[in-house]
């Protein structure tokens, strides 16, 4: 079975077979996420067979874009927490400027709603990191846009110099019903003699709320475009 239809038919079954939004999505046994290498993540979480869990949220599909002089997906530390995952530690060297994205993909499972998402670091020098949301609408990087054009909801972290808190929240004007597609992308650089560097990124999702029958029509349209978002993603990756 394909990748898409892999998502695409988890989700369409659960939905019909619960009869119901608040019963859908079952788990489908995917061992608890662990701390490794983003690398291992990559390998590990490739769908299908891959996946892994942190309550009720599936995590699938990591993927790294090194934008420029990136550090090994080998060397990016990738954690879990009550929330989400942290990630680090990285450091840019003197003069220089590190820039690199991480994307992921959720299922909500069942069906509370992702309202909204946090992200905090632990920094030297200059660092942003900005986190785009796609929410049950999948995410293109090569626009750094949601599918169709679609601007995706923005959470932003930095340092003093960049205008940015150190830690921050969203509450999405679209909440996640059924999935929801993440890119994080990072900048580092350094201030003087002070290296760009942090030792952690923690990125946590808020997670509250049952969604109304009456969304049911909108869940479908969404795993309809998601199905055709796979397949961009996978063609993206090549």
């Amino acid at each position: 079975m394909g990748r898409k239809n892999f998502l695409s038919f988890k989700l369409l079954f659960a939905v019909f077979a619960a009869g119901s939004i608040s019963t859908a999505l079952a788990t489908p046994g995917f061992p608890a996420c662990g701390t490794d290498s983003l690398s291992n993540y990559i390998t590990n979480t490739f769908s299908p067979p891959g996946g892994c869990a942190i309550g009720i949220l599936d995590y699938f599909d990591f993927t790294y874009h090194p934008l420029s002089n990136a550090p090994l997906a080998s060397a990016i530390q990738v954690t879990p927490t009550a929330k989400g995952f942290s990630f680090g530690p990285v450091t840019a060297a003197l003069g220089q400027t590190v820039s690199f994205e991480i994307d992921y993909d959720i299922v909500i499972d069942p069906a509370p709603v992702i309202t909204g998402g946090d992200l905090g670091l632990d920094v030297g020098g200059s660092v942003l990191v900005t986190e785009r949301f796609c929410n049950d609408i999948p995410y293109q990087f090569s626009t750094g846009t949601c599918l169709g054009g679609v601007a995706p909801e923005v959470l932003q972290v930095g340092t003093p110099d960049t205008g940015k808190l150190l830690s921050n929240s969203i509450t999405f004007v679209h909440p996640a019903t059924v999935s929801q597609q993440v890119a994080i992308v990072f900048t580092l650089s350094s201030i003087g003699n002070v290296a760009g560097s942090f030792d952690h990124l923690g990125a946590g999702s808020i997670v509250t709320g049952i969604p109304e029958p009456a969304a049911a029509a909108g869940l479908l349209l969404g795993l309809v475009a998601l199905g055709g978002g796979y397949k961009l993603r996978k063609q993206r990756a090549h």
